[in-house]
């Protein structure tokens, strides 16, 4: 998601909920009789006390991030060479075992995985091989937390991270969401036979690269995901698009569709924005205002929480509600607002009232001359940032693919 001047920022500047809750002026939101009223009480409370420690909270998660790709990318290039140089996005996963000299990218979008060695020019093709084969066997069969501590970006975060995650237990649809295994055709291709495949050197690239450690031999292989990838990825959300959607009034196939366009459903989606998981959540903004929202809290939550795919289905379904329930509820027609949510999604909600020329108390009176297939073409068309508005086609034509999905 954009990181741009909205208000979702409000709640992004307010920080330091812990002292309000310590002094008891920070009721939690479970306890008030009106959430949203409450909500816009300690919005208001909060906002000028808090300002400069909610920035600085958010420009040390932003600098860390940033830090963490620049770092990231320097030691690959090392390794691998200037033009070798890949790292986690939203839609691919990519992690890298030192040890092995070895790593595996993961592509949502493409429904492929690759795997890959580096290894001195004096290693001998056969070689070469026995590596790939070697790391491929292992690899592609890591449980699920093996794979999270492989990644370059995630672990520099967590290194530096100033308020590190308590672990947590996983439950099997947890698990199962994160995982590559349930994604990939074993039956067919066991470790095994793909150990053999390779060995034999079948569909196996081999190419040089330079580094500043000298020249460097790359051996890859690239093995399709089954073809029914996304439907098992969805599958595996399924459970957690269910139950939050229903817990905060969301369709289904919205916070589905949403998710695929954010990450193709990629547990492990990172970006430098920073944005995190399943649903691309911005730590200093929606995540921020959805977790306050739910738990009564303000508080920037650290990575790992929002790596892990039911915290961050809750908060992302959350934060649909607060779109469409609260920052923009000045819409009337149902199905209008659902759309505007959508792009607010996205790009804040003030930045949806832009797109009618007005603000947010201005929508109610801009947007009722206008029906909802209107609202949407005038969305596409008039929104500030061309992103936001392939964003709200995207979701929309996917919101059709998950209309009768069932899990």
């Amino acid at each position: 998601m954009n990181e741009h001047l909205n208000r979702r920022q409000v709640l992004r500047l307010m920080g330091g909920t812990a002292a309000l809750a310590a002094s008891g002026l920070l009721p939690s939101l479970a306890l008030a009789r009106d959430p949203f009223a409450e909500f816009d009480r300690m919005e208001q409370e909060a906002f000028a006390s808090f300002d400069a420690q909610a920035k600085q909270a958010f420009d040390d998660l932003n600098r860390r991030t940033q830090q963490a790709f620049a770092r990231a990318g320097a030691q690959v290039a090392s390794s691998w060479g200037d033009k070798e140089v890949l790292l986690p996005a939203p839609k691919q996963w990519v992690g890298y075992d030192e040890s092995q000299g070895g790593r595996i990218a993961a592509n949502y979008q493409t429904g492929t995985v690759k795997v890959e060695v580096e290894a001195p020019p004096d290693v001998s093709p056969q070689e070469l091989r026995n590596r790939l084969a070697a790391f491929s066997a292992k690899a592609l069969t890591l449980p699920s937390a093996q794979l999270d501590k492989l990644d370059p970006v995630r672990q520099d975060i967590i290194a530096s991270s100033y308020a590190p995650a308590a672990p947590k237990a996983e439950s099997k649809e947890v698990r199962q969401a994160k995982s590559l295994q349930h994604l990939l055709d074993t039956k067919t291709l066991t470790p095994v036979r793909l150990e053999r495949q390779i060995e034999q050197g079948e569909d196996v690239t081999i190419r040089q690269s330079s580094t500043s450690q000298g020249q460097k031999t790359i051996a890859s292989i690239t093995i399709p995901m089954k073809k029914d990838h996304e439907k098992l990825s969805a599958q595996a959300v399924y459970p957690f698009a269910k139950d939050f959607g229903a817990r905060f009034k969301m369709p289904v196939n919205l916070v589905l569709a949403v998710t695929f366009v954010e990450s193709s459903f990629n547990p492990r989606a990172v970006s430098p924005i920073p944005a995190y998981g399943l649903m691309q959540l911005v730590p200093a903004s929606g995540a921020l205002d959805a977790y306050l929202f739910v738990y009564g809290e303000k508080k920037i939550l650290d990575t790992d929480y929002l790596f892990e795919p039911d915290r961050n289905v809750e908060l992302g379904a959350a934060y649909l509600h607060l779109l469409y329930y609260r920052y923009l509820k000045n819409v009337g027609n149902p199905e209008s607002r659902l759309y505007c949510a959508i792009a607010g999604y996205n790009t804040g909600a003030g930045n949806v009232a832009k797109a009618f020329g007005t603000n947010l108390g201005g929508l109610a009176a801009k947007t009722a001359r206008y029906t909802p297939q209107q609202i949407l073409n005038k969305l596409k068309k008039d929104l500030p940032y061309a992103e936001t508005r392939r964003y709200v086609d995207k979701v929309t034509r996917a919101m059709e693919t998950y209309k009768n999905f069932q899990g």
